[in-house]
């Protein structure tokens, strides 16, 4: 019989086909961008609590299509705000208008956002056109943006300024009628301790957002996440088993899945070494 294969996942985002748990944050983030006021949402957790992952499965087509986020309907785009070197406002709208899709003739934003990328420098408040034809072409722009403090910049006073305008430039946006634009955003801090040092002329960029903060699992997601990996490889984890790494992982998805990796790996051995064992513990 040959040797099953690790299912365990750590140290990079779980795919959508094996995400596990955070029911209430997803059903929380789809009611937002998929209800009537077009909103945004914040997410927040510690150090790989499974921010990537849970965009990665938000923005998947086919979770997303099961909860009427559709192609007709809706333009989901993620992007990772840490990939964008020396990150300022025309590189991150640059990186934004290079995904979004264009339409042939004179439907959607094409020409709009050729128009733009032609720019020497892009700012907020040139996006109106391009959100004017997503409208028109009947479909709301979904933007999920990973690591989204390398956005808010806090350094220098200079950095402070420039930071303010792209923030309040962004809620000006989200908040244009025709509503045509929302965003999930995740990072480390919560968005309102990250925009602290900020003095927003108007209302603060943090106000307009649904605030998420990733906890860690508990135990009955961590036993989903358990039953679901095992199933098909033949290995079983005793109630000692799954008790222990509960225990020692305290629910921390990564933590986890990396206890889970090594009893799976150490349970192999153990039967690799019974003389002519078959069967699988």
């Amino acid at each position: 019989m040959p040797k099953p294969r690790n299912p365990f996942i750590y140290g990079v985002p779980v795919p959508p086909s094996r995400f596990v748990g955070r029911r209430q944050e997803v059903r929380t983030i789809f009611n937002q961008i998929a209800g009537p006021a077009l909103g945004s949402v914040a997410i927040n957790g510690e150090h790989r609590i499974g921010r990537t992952s849970l965009l990665h499965y938000v923005v998947d087509p086919e979770i997303a299509e099961g909860w009427g986020v559709t192609p007709d309907r809706y333009i989901l785009l993620y992007l990772d705000c840490q990939s964008i070197s020396g990150f300022t406002p025309t590189r991150f709208w640059r990186r934004v208008l290079g995904l979004l899709p264009r339409w042939p003739g004179d439907e959607g934003p094409s020409e709009a956002i050729e128009r733009l990328l032609s720019q020497e420098e892009i700012a907020c408040s040139d996006l109106d056109a391009v959100l004017d034809g997503v409208h028109e072409n009947g479909r709301k722009l979904v933007l999920l943006l990973d690591e989204f403090e390398w956005a808010i910049r806090t350094d220098m006073e200079e950095d402070l300024a420039t930071t303010r305008d792209f923030l309040s430039g962004l809620r000006a946006l989200i908040g244009r009628v025709p509503r045509a634009l929302s965003l999930v955003v995740a990072t480390r801090e919560p968005l309102e301790a990250l925009c602290r040092p900020i003095k927003f002329i108007g209302s603060p960029f943090h106000t307009i957002f649904v605030s998420l903060s990733l906890k860690p699992f508990t135990r009955e997601e961590a036993e989903e996440l358990i039953d679901k990996y095992l199933k098909g490889t033949g290995v079983e984890f005793s109630k000692e088993d799954r008790d222990f790494v509960y225990k020692v992982s305290k629910g921390h998805p990564y933590w986890l899945q990396n206890a889970c990796f090594k009893l799976f790996e150490k349970k192999l051995e153990l039967f690799e070494q019974v003389p002519g064992g078959g069967g699988r513990q």
